[in-house]
C-alpha cells in the first residue's frame, strides 16, 4: 500500500543530504526491492529516521514535564523511550515509524500546551496552530497516525468556554 508523501520525502531528503549512493532514485518505481545492489549504502535512507529517533526522548521529556511538572521525574520517565530496545533497533532503519511517532509526540505536546495555556489567548493560539501543523505532519507521513485527529475535537471540548480565544 502507498504512504502519503511527507514520510517518503523525508527519507529522500536524508539520501540527498548524505549522498551515499551514485543513483539515489534507483528504487523510485519499485513496490518491493528484490536484491540489494552491491556497495549500496543505507546511510542516507536511515539519516532522517535516526534524527527523529534522537529527538523523540526530548519530546517525551517535554510531554511528561507538562504532565507531572517535575523535571527529575520527567527526565527519568524519558528513559522509557531513550532505552527502549525496540525503538533503538527499529528507529534507525529506513522506515517511516520514527518520523511518525515523533510527529505524534509533538502533537500530544501541543495539545497539552494548549490545555495548559487556555487562559492566555496568544499562547493558546500558538499551541493550537502547532497542534494543527503537527497533526498535518502526522497525516502526511503515514495513514496509521490519523488517530491524532481526535485531539482536535478533544481540545475544543476541553477548552469550552475558552475556545473562542483561539480565533481572537
Amino acid at each position: 500500500h502507498e504512504h502519503p508523501p511527507l514520510g517518503q520525502l523525508l527519507i529522500a531528503l536524508g539520501e540527498t543530504i548524505i549522498k551515499g549512493n551514485v543513483r539515489p532514485d534507483q528504487f523510485i518505481d519499485l513496490e518491493k526491492v528484490g536484491e540489494i545492489p552491491k556497495n549500496f549504502s543505507f546511510a542516507g535512507y536511515r539519516f532522517i529516521p535516526t534524527i527523529c529517533a534522537w529527538l523523540l526522548p526530548l519530546a517525551f521529556f517535554l510531554i511528561t514535564l507538562n504532565l507531572v511538572d517535575n523535571k527529575i521525574i520527567a527526565f527519568l520517565l524519558s528513559f522509557l523511550v531513550l532505552f527502549d530496545n525496540t525503538m533503538i533497533v527499529h528507529f534507525r532503519a529506513a522506515m517511516l515509524d520514527a518520523p511518525l511517532i515523533l510527529f505524534i509526540a509533538i502533537s500530544i505536546l501541543f495539545f497539552l500546551l494548549a490545555l495548559k495555556n487556555k487562559e492566555y489567548s496568544k499562547r493558546l493560539a500558538f499551541s493550537s496552530i502547532g497542534l494543527g501543523v503537527s497533526v498535518g505532519l502526522v497525516a502526511t507521513t503515514k495513514v496509521t497516525g490519523l488517530i491524532v485527529l481526535l485531539l482536535i475535537p478533544l481540545l475544543f471540548s476541553k477548552l469550552f468556554p475558552h475556545w473562542r480565544k483561539v480565533i481572537l
